[in-house]
């Protein structure tokens, strides 16, 4: 399982539902081919999307980079159904690459 959470841990973050987010294998698998081709090699979309499982699935995203990838998110988002399993998870990283930039925070991505 690759999750995503907030870092450091504010008050504002536990009060909040955006502390973790999960990127299920299927998910992954069935929104790769869209999701790397639609994205520049460059982007943090792309790199987060790349790997699934092991150290190279890890990484952390802070400063400018959570707002590189919060427009990743929201432009492949406007592309896909609002209701589909993709735009829905592209949200919520969405939301969770805001709060972190606004918290001054960072975006860590565990693979489990």
């Amino acid at each position: 399982m690759k999750r995503l959470s907030l870092e450091p841990i504010t008050q504002e973050v536990q009060d909040s539902v955006l502390n973790e987010l999960c990127l299920p294998e299927h998910l992954w698998e069935s929104a790769y081919q869209g999701v790397t081709q639609q994205c520049a090699e460059e982007s943090p979309l792309h790199a987060f999307w790349k790997h699934y499982y092991g150290a190279s699935a890890e990484m952390e995203v802070n400063g400018q980079d959570l707002l590189k990838l919060y427009e990743d998110c929201q432009r492949l988002c406007a592309m896909q159904r609002p209701d589909s399993s993709l735009a829905i998870f592209l949200r919520g990283l969405g939301l969770r690459c805001l709060l972190a930039y606004r918290v001054r925070g960072s975006l860590r991505v565990i693979a489990d």
